[in-house]
């Protein structure tokens, strides 16, 4: 079964994968889906993350399309999803698209760090209670930014890794020790205008990073640190016999310049959110530029994103995984 079957996907999707130096074009739309987790092979990804048409009336939708379009003041808070994740009428805006205004610039579209943060926290509710819970780990906004002091007062001591701005982070993840999660995922925010995503794969010891403008240096720059991040872990690790430090790789999944997702300059933020949620279930990375505007009978990834966190925000159930007591709050 596609997985896609509410979209037309009539063009055949090929993603490159770099390791090693050795570059495989692999065929997207003919991926065996045996290897993707057991619910992903038969079930439309829309309906896993609760953004179908199912069970969405029009009153819902009439109230989303409100919040995205509204016009309170723009430091409102309209959306409250935890004690500390909340999103302000400005952070609502920023899901309409693409571009209606014409005078409006794509930087009031880009998806920022609450925005963001509230996607990881929106993946992490959907894992909670499943089989998968405790096994997949999704990082706040905050994580990769503090870890690597990209918003240091000093300039000087920016793009510095210092794992103990994120040790009291991992130590509070469901297992205690990002190495012992089957995976982790990292929205990455680069130069404070592009978001990539990252993961650690520790069944399978390999790094990757996907980023929806194609391949640049800046990817292999996450690789180097992440994997710093997983020489941290182990090293605090009570049993080391558990993990083997032996022959990771660190792989750019990110599609080549000539067939990368992204054809504009604000959508990184969604298409960032898509791999973390498509890569975390064993979906292809099959989603396109098209997807966030058309699919879904036409109202698209961000409008389903914003009904996702209407909802999330509406059942009020959701942990709080952005900050930690013991953590500083980037400057």
């Amino acid at each position: 079964t596609d997985p896609w079957n509410l979209l037309p996907m009539s063009d055949e999707v090929t993603s490159e994968v770099v390791e090693s130096g050795q570059r495989t074009e692999v065929a997207i739309g003919d991926m065996d889906m045996d290897d993707a987790c057991p619910a992903a092979a038969s079930t439309d990804p829309w309906n896993l993350l609760s953004m179908s048409d199912a069970d969405v009336s029009n009153e819902e939708w009439q109230e989303v399309s409100s919040l995205v379009n509204g016009t309170r003041p723009a430091d409102e808070v309209v959306l409250k999803l935890s004690c500390r994740d909340k999103l302000t009428q400005a952070s609502m805006n920023r899901l309409v698209g693409p571009r209606p205004i014409g005078r409006q610039r794509d930087t009031d579209l880009w998806l920022e760090d609450e925005v963001m943060n509230c996607c990881s926290l929106a993946l992490h509710e959907m894992m909670r209670g499943k089989e998968l819970d405790r096994d997949v780990y999704f990082a706040g906004t905050y994580f990769y930014q503090t870890m690597m002091e990209l918003r240091h007062a000093c300039v000087e001591k920016r793009d510095v890794f210092t794992y103990k701005n994120v040790e009291g982070w991992c130590r509070k993840s469901p297992r205690k020790n990002l190495l012992l999660h089957r995976s982790c995922y990292f929205p990455v925010l680069v130069n404070e205008n592009h978001w990539i995503g990252a993961t650690i794969i520790t069944a399978d010891r390999k790094i990757e990073v996907f980023n929806p403008s194609g391949r640049r240096d800046v990817n292999q720059e996450v690789l180097n640190n992440l994997y710093k991040l997983v020489d941290a872990e182990y090293d605090r690790l009570d049993d080391k016999s558990c993990i083997d430090m032996d022959g990771w790789s660190k792989v750019d999944i990110s599609p080549d310049k000539d067939s990368h997702q992204q054809k504009n300059g604000y959508d990184c933020g969604v298409f960032t959110f898509l791999f973390m949620y498509f890569h975390s279930q064993g979906l292809p990375l099959s989603f396109t530029q098209n997807d966030v505007y058309s699919c879904c009978k036409g109202r698209g990834a961000r409008s389903r994103l914003a009904h996702l966190l209407w909802k999330m925000s509406k059942s009020r159930t959701v942990i709080d995984i952005s900050q930690d007591d013991d953590v500083e709050t980037p400057r």
